[in-house]
């Protein structure tokens, strides 16, 4: 297996999938492991789950392209594909950077997800992904022995310890430092002529090296020698004429200007609490809930937030949030109490928590229920509230069934290979768990654990009779009916809803949403359903099981303008006044939609706007909460403070600019960006704020916004900074008197003026210095008042 040159070409059948992004890729990973069984994927699942990037690409017939792609891959015929080889293959020739593809891999091959690969792992991800590329681009597969030379190889140089394994750091370093593999990602990565050639240089060995041009290492040339002091007196002198003229002195008969404000000497208060939280864990499902006291309990990362509402008649004027703050790690799923008094949670290390669901205050810690460093993946309160059911994220998808009162594990068992995608007890039956698996080809995904009646604290795991229905992909699950039914709901991942008499299929609803149903919620003869196309629904159910839709909301066309781009509905939970329901998305928002329209005033002319609220209004003014989106590896990325006022600004890798007021703990202002951003700061008077951009179309560019001129509630850009920029990703940015500094992580640092060009919005640049001649990145810089 030589080293490859060039750029890679592809068949007709490969081209629309070539260049998807970061998120695209992410939702076909997830639907893959929704509704996969194992490797092996049929041409049925194959579309489903292409289908779910209709709407980032410009298809129009996403079916028809996915089934050709399938035939395509389906090399030997069998009307079967590696799963895995095409996911991995996708991500290799999509737009995500070559760090984030070889993260992408590892995380495919890492089975036991211990962050590890074995000498078999690698090989195997290796033969795979290099096999899917051969396919798409039409040229000859390496042998075996190829792939198991590399692997050796690449386990001689970088496992140190000789343990058998490589950590993820090891395998990203050997990609990017071999020859061999680096040109191949190389090969695939920045794709854009369709007759690109790939030569293949079978004579190089494998260790060798090659020259930085041959292995196609991007936007890099070699750093200058450093600047030298008297190649800088030109911009020192530039600096000194466009610093501000000091101010003119006082008129007579006007007092002078008051003089600068002492330097404080007090050491700062150390005590620190948490006085606000932003943000909602919208990456976990069905883990908002309403409580008895009419509060909002919800996770934000390591902490449980008890959410009061302003109510004036208990004097409380403002809303108002109190924590549960004793877990260490995050919170990765959460449950409220039947009597809706406590709620419990469960951590990425597996320790279980249950709290008051009005004060946040801890009541018990549960700390061995879960293996060692296996988190928590489902809870479950049984109606009684006397049982817990834990659901871990464990190889077997282990179940424990927990005794509240005591503390103490009563059931464990094995639910199988399929990750649990959600569990519930029965309304009557109170020792019936039903537990709905990602299982698909035949496998019956859900099961109903029957507490057995000959032997104590035991549970016999039933299958679900689908009958003449054919089994299809479940997604969640929830009670439905009257207090004396056995009847459960389960969404699909086609928009379905399956109705269950017992552990029989009852009925199905076709059609109930558009698209795959991520979450569901009973309460008072409604049922709420919330979809992965931001929809959200609610249905009327009889005593006798018969549904009607009665609402539907798009989260899409709520006016909201805080609203993030993953508009996937993550949690539903209605109000037992029927009269809103609390809806939580991907993107870590929490709203409140009203449930119930107000009718027009009396005598109001005809097509009048109605009254606020409408059916699907957003209340409160907006979102109980929000955050940047951490679905994936999309994350915020940096934080700043305004210096001139209460306000701070965050940037995130979900391209969004957000600026907050931590007086009133608001969202005042946010911004879609057109890249991933990774640094903000304010103007020394707070007027100006700056973005750098590390990924997307406008890596390595800088953008000033300022509140606009008609409407200063709004963000308007008034400049960028690109001239001389190698498209190095920008690290950290400044602000100097009259000029604003980008440094990038290959040590450039570039000055530009701020006075745009009035017809492109263009910066000039000032000067291009070098602050490294190793290439490394900058981390923080700051600059003198003078």
């Amino acid at each position: 297996m030589g080293q490859t040159l060039g750029k890679a070409s592809f068949s007709g059948a490969s081209k629309p999938f070539v260049n998807l992004s970061g998120l695209s890729v992410r939702k076909l990973w997830q639907s893959f492991q929704l509704n996969a069984d194992g490797w092996g994927v049929n041409r049925q699942l194959w579309t489903a789950i292409m289908s779910t990037i209709s709407a980032d690409v410009s298809i129009q017939d996403i079916d028809a392209a996915a089934d050709a792609l399938f035939t395509f891959l389906d090399t030997d015929k069998n009307d079967i594909i590696d799963g895995l080889e095409a996911l991995a293959t996708l991500a290799m020739v999509s737009s995500m950077s070559p760090l984030e593809k070889m993260n992408f891999v590892f995380m495919c091959y890492d089975f036991d997800e211990s962050g590890e690969l074995t000498l078999d792992e690698m090989t195997l991800s290796l033969k795979s992904t290099v096999t899917g590329l051969c396919k798409l681009s039409a040229t000859d597969i390496p042998t075996l022995n190829d792939f198991e030379l590399i692997a050796k190889l690449a386990f001689t140089s970088v496992d140190k310890n000789s343990d058998g394994t490589i950590s993820s750091s090891e395998f990203l370093n050997y990609i990017s430092t071999n020859p061999t593999a680096s040109s191949w990602v190389s090969a695939y990565d920045d794709l854009e002529a369709d007759d690109a050639l790939v030569t293949t240089v079978a004579d190089l060995t494998l260790t060798g090296n090659l020259a930085t041009e041959v292995a196609g290492t991007k936007n890099y040339s070699k750093p200058a020698p450093p600047v030298k002091f008297n190649a800088d007196a030109p911009f020192l002198a530039t600096l000194e004429k466009s610093k501000p003229p000091p101010p003119p002195p006082p008129q007579e008969g006007e007092d002078p200007p008051p003089p600068p404000p002492k330097e404080s000497t007090v050491a700062p208060n150390s005590a620190l609490s948490i006085e606000w939280v932003h943000g909602y864990s919208g990456s976990g499902r069905g883990n908002a809930f309403y409580s008895s006291a009419a509060s909002i309990v919800y996770p934000a990362a390591t902490l449980g937030v008890v959410y009061s509402p302003a109510d004036e008649e208990n004097e409380r004027p403002e809303p108002t949030q109190q924590f549960f703050a004793d877990a260490v790690t995050d919170i990765t799923a959460l449950t409220m109490s039947s009597s809706k008094t406590t709620a419990a949670c469960g951590t990425a290390n597996g320790t279980i928590y249950v709290f008051s669901a009005s004060t946040g205050a801890a009541l018990s810690i549960m700390e061995s229920i879960l293996p060692t460093g296996v988190a928590a993946a489902h809870l479950a309160f049984s109606q009684d509230d006397k049982l817990l059911a834990v659901i871990g994220a464990d190889a077997d998808n282990s179940l424990i069934i927990v005794d509240t009162a005591t503390r103490s594990v009563i059931f464990t068992a094995k639910t199988g290979k399929s990750p649990v995608l959600g569990a519930t007890f029965s309304s009557s039956n109170v020792d019936t768990l039903t537990i709905v698996s990602a299982g698909t080809n035949g496998v019956k995904p859900i099961v109903f654990y029957v507490k057995s009646k000959d032997f104590a604290n035991t549970w016999v795991p039933k299958k679900g009779v689908f009958g003449t229905v054919t089994p299809c992909p479940l997604t969640c699950v929830s009670n439905i009916g009257p207090k004396a039914s056995e009847s459960v709901v389960t969404g699909t991942l086609t928009g379905d809803l399956h109705i269950w008499d017992g552990r029989n299929l009852k009925l199905t609803v076709p059609g109930a949403a558009a698209a795959a149903i991520t979450c569901l919620n009973y309460a008072n003869g409604v049922l709420a359903v919330g979809s992965e196309d931001g929809i959200v629904k609610t249905f009327s159910v009889s005593s006798t099981l018969v549904v009607a839709e009665s609402a539907s909301m798009d989260l899409r066309a709520t006016g909201n303008v805080f609203l993030v781009a993953d508009t996937a509905v993550s949690s539903v939970c209605l109000d037992s006044s029927k009269e809103k329901i609390l809806v939580g998305t991907r993107g870590n928002e929490l709203l409140e939609l009203s449930l119930v329209g107000t009718p027009a005033e009396e005598g109001a002319e005809e097509g009048a706007p109605l009254p606020f609220p409408q059916v699907g209004d957003v209340l409160n003014g907006g979102p109980i909460t929000s955050g940047h989106g951490t679905f994936g590896d999309v994350a915020l990325t940096c934080l700043a403070s305004n210096a001139a006022s209460t306000e701070f600004a965050t940037v995130g890798s979900d391209m969004k600019l957000f600026v907050w007021d931590a007086a009133t703990h608001k969202q005042v202002k946010s911004l879609s960006l057109d890249s991933p951003a990774s640094c903000v700061t304010y103007s020394p008077d707070g007027g100006l704020i700056a973005v750098g951009y590390s990924d997307g179309p406008k890596k390595g560019s800088v953008s000033v916004f300022a509140p606009g001129a008609e409407d200063p509630s709004k963000l308007e850009i008034k400049g960028s900074g690109v001239e001389g920029l190698s498209q190095a990703a920008i690290t950290t940015v400044k602000f100097g008197p009259s000029f604003i500094a980008a440094a990038t992580d290959i040590g450039e640092i570039y000055l530009y003026t701020l006075e745009a060009n009035p017809d492109t919005q263009a910066f000039p640049l000032m000067v291009k210095l070098e602050a490294s001649t190793t290439a490394s990145a900058v981390r923080h810089m700051d600059i003198s008042t003078s």
